[in-house]
């Protein structure tokens, strides 16, 4: 299978995707790794074994799953907090969200502001991480720990004739402009080492038209952008699990899907209206689905639970937010705490960002 790859700035070509990617297959001298025994398996071959905790195919921390297939997450202490924390004032509220290496919480703003925030995870104090800029919407946002760096894309650009932008934010919150794009980008997430080859990249959603979608890997260090996955179920919001799966929302289609990094699309839940946001918790165990009802101006929106495997579904909240964007921002700590991006008091003048949570034990 041959994989669409774009160099910034440069002609496009054609590279042949890895034919040793997944389960059961071996490169080299199994993985060429050098991973680690862990009880009955191998750290790093995608299979999570007794004494291992997580095996997303490869063995390097720093993303999620460390080099000895232990899980790697944040805990909040949930007690120091008085929830909701207030972020921003506003109403268009819609983004990611997710951990930096601090275990903080970094909060893309919505219509309103291009800000992207910071909220302690201490003393719930909120700061801003990447002043405004020209755009009008900071929406796909995620944490890479091999550099230490928040990476976020703008949307809905201002002036139209302006492109979409990757930015980074270093660990000493300087914010450098990376590349720009043709399409909007809807998500940021970044790729585990087993994944195909593209181990440490960031993984992007984006919409090339209003009825198509395309999954692309982001080289940052080179520019290049890989196009893997193209489909018409308008791709929402990504993320990976314990073992390395890649699980999509599918707005189009209502249904979530998982998708290889040679573009296999495998339906994996069907019948949740309108999913807009995606986390799955540390241990690969489940995943949290944000979506928002039919007619979308019913403002009757829900996060719920689906296990894995099975996808069973299992009611957890509902959200009352209007007719006010899109429900998108979610993570999950490895104490079983969801903490969500909402707007408080949708379509009235007092409307504010906030951060919520609930304990999914």
């Amino acid at each position: 299978m041959l994989r669409f790859t774009i160099l910034v700035g440069s002609v496009v070509s054609f590279i042949p995707s890895c034919p040793c990617h997944g389960p059961g297959f071996t490169c080299e001298d199994d993985w060429g790794d050098g991973g680690e025994a862990t009880g009955m398996g191998v750290c790093g071959d995608s299979n999570v074994d007794p004494g291992e905790e997580c095996d997303d195919g490869g063995t390097v921390s720093g993303d999620r799953c460390s080099d000895t297939c232990m899980i790697e997450a944040c805990a909040w202490d949930v007690a120091a907090h008085t929830f909701p924390i207030v972020v921003w004032q506003g109403q268009a509220v819609y983004g990611q969200i997710a951990f930096d290496g601090d275990c903080d919480l970094i909060v893309s703003g919505g219509e309103e502001t291009s800000n992207v925030y910071r909220v302690d995870k201490d003393d719930g104090s909120v700061s801003i991480v990447a002043p405004h800029i020209h755009y009008q919407v900071a929406s796909a946002l995620t944490y890479r720990a091999s550099d230490d760096s928040i990476y976020y894309a703008t949307g809905l650009h201002d002036p139209p004739e302006l492109f979409a932008t990757l930015y980074a934010v270093d660990d000493q919150d300087q914010v450098h402009e990376i590349l720009t794009f043709e399409d909007t980008v809807t998500s940021l997430t970044v790729a585990p080492e087993g994944f195909g080859g593209f181990g440490g990249q960031l993984i992007a959603t984006t919409r090339p038209a209003p009825n198509a979608s395309a999954l692309q890997a982001i080289d940052v260090e080179t520019g290049v952008i890989t196009t893997f996955a193209q489909s018409d179920i308008g791709f929402g919001v990504a993320a990976f699990g314990a073992d390395g799966t890649l699980y999509v929302t599918g707005w189009n289609s209502d249904s979530i899907v998982t998708v290889t990094a040679d573009g296999v699309i495998t339906p994996f839940f069907t019948g949740i209206s309108n999913p807009s946001g995606l986390a799955v918790a540390p241990d690969g165990s489940r995943m949290f689905v944000a979506h928002q009802g039919d007619p979308l101006w019913a403002g009757e929106d829900r996060i719920d639970e689906l296990s894995i495997p099975g996808a069973t579904l299992t009611p957890r909240v509902e959200i009352v937010q209007g007719f006010a964007g899109t429900l998108a921002g979610i993570v999950v700590d490895g104490a079983n705490h969801v903490l969500y991006e909402a707007p408080e008091m949708p379509d009235t003048d007092q409307a504010r960002a906030i951060i919520d949570m609930f304990e999914a034990s």
